[in-house]
């Protein structure tokens, strides 16, 4: 019986060592023929298949052009420059911030956007109607970093200006020629002029002028140069132009506008202002390139968006004599009353030309002026000026 044992053991083991072998081979599926499509397909050309899908795959992707718009907002700030850049990165640029009282709708305009930082800042020169509401609009947002030309003004705009960076612990970029402020998704924005501020005397020709180029289109924002600064800038072309000095007669020359060969231009200015721009030689030079013109005292603020292949008017906001609807009320303060809000013993100014009623910091308020009693001005059916008072209803 002993030896008949030894035998049946090692025939157990053999039968079970085949039972697993055979379920071994069933589960990883080895002797099965491989999947239909790839039966009678040499490896060369399944390879070749493989390479087609993933194109068209990449094909039928988003490409950078169809990404989030470049929109650019020409802010309607009287006789004065401001626009608001929304880069196609989620990122933020304001050039210049109008005059001093512009500050309250500027800051409430960024935030309507639902904007809370501005990456870049580019005050293009000192004078008061490019900088007058800069220091409030910084003593608001966060702010990354700041594009100045290395020139000096002595007005008290400036200096509060200076002040609030200081306060704020903010640094001064030297903005010249060369300087790239931003270089992602496909956009370019580049500091053209000035190559050295010391060129010339004048400030406006300190101006700098930038240029942001989103695939095939781009945007040319000249600050107040002349023709002579005009010259010093190689490459304007562009598709909308940001007319210079507010298409005064002593900019936009011929020979810039050939080169720069604008789609639109936008021209920023006050209603009836006293220098008479925009000057009817410009207007006309404009025309004589094709460009389609606009003036925000007649069109108020202007949007215009980017794909990256062409750019189209998004919005335009047409103001009422001498208000943009788009500028709504300042946000109230902390403390639950508008920061603009006045007492009706104030000292208001009438112009002889007009039916509203202005403080005295008003960009449209004319040396022509009579003073009057808030209460008597309302009492003699005189109206707010929505610009300078736009927490009262016209």
């Amino acid at each position: 019986m002993k030896p008949q044992k030894k035998h049946v053991l090692p025939c157990i083991l053999l039968f079970c060592l085949f039972l697993c072998l055979s379920l071994f081979v069933s589960a990883c599926g080895v002797g099965q023929p491989p999947p239909a499509a790839f039966s009678s397909i040499p490896d060369s050309a399944a390879s070749a298949i493989e390479t087609e899908k993933a194109q068209e795959s990449q094909s039928l992707s988003p490409s950078w052009n169809s990404a989030a718009p470049l929109k650019v907002h020409f802010l309607d700030v009287g006789q004065g420059d401001s626009a608001f850049l929304q880069l196609p990165g989620g990122e933020t640029l304001l050039i210049d911030a109008g005059n001093p009282g512009d500050g309250p709708r500027i800051i409430h305009y960024i935030r309507s956007l639902g904007v809370t930082h501005i990456n870049y800042i580019i005050a293009t020169h000192p004078h008061a109607d490019h900088i007058g509401g800069m220091a409030e609009v910084i003593d608001n947002f966060s702010v990354g970093e700041i594009y100045m030309p290395k020139v000096t003004h002595t007005s008290r705009t400036y200096e509060m200006l200076l002040q609030t960076i200081r306060d704020k612990q903010l640094k001064i970029h030297n903005g010249t020629a060369g300087t790239v402020i931003y270089d992602q998704e496909e956009c370019h924005a580049e500091i053209l002029s000035p190559a050295d501020p010391a060129l010339s005397d004048d400030l406006n020709d300190a101006s700098i002028v930038c240029k942001v180029q989103y695939g095939a289109t781009s945007f040319l924002f000249t600050g107040d140069i002349s023709a002579a600064a005009e010259s010093w800038i190689s490459d304007p072309s562009c598709t909308v132009l940001k007319v210079a000095h507010h298409g005064s007669s002593g900019s936009s020359s011929a020979a810039f506008l050939d080169k720069a060969s604008p789609k639109y231009a936008v021209i920023s200015v006050g209603l009836e202002n006293s220098y008479g721009h925009p000057a009817e030689d410009t207007l006309n030079r404009l025309k004589e390139t094709g460009a389609e013109i606009f003036l925000t005292s007649q069109q108020g603020t202007i949007v215009f968006e980017s794909s990256g292949d062409s750019v189209w008017l998004s919005v335009s906001k047409r103001p009422g004599p001498s208000c943009t609807p788009e500028f709504s009320p300042a946000p109230p303060s902390p403390d639950g009353t508008s920061g603009q809000e006045i007492s009706t013993e104030s000292t208001v100014y009438i112009t002889k030309t007009g039916k509203k009623y202005h403080r005295s910091s008003c960009s449209y308020l004319k040396s022509s002026k009579i003073p009057m009693e808030l209460s008597a001005a309302k009492e003699k059916g005189y109206s707010p000026c929505s610009r300078c008072h736009p927490d009262e209803s016209l």
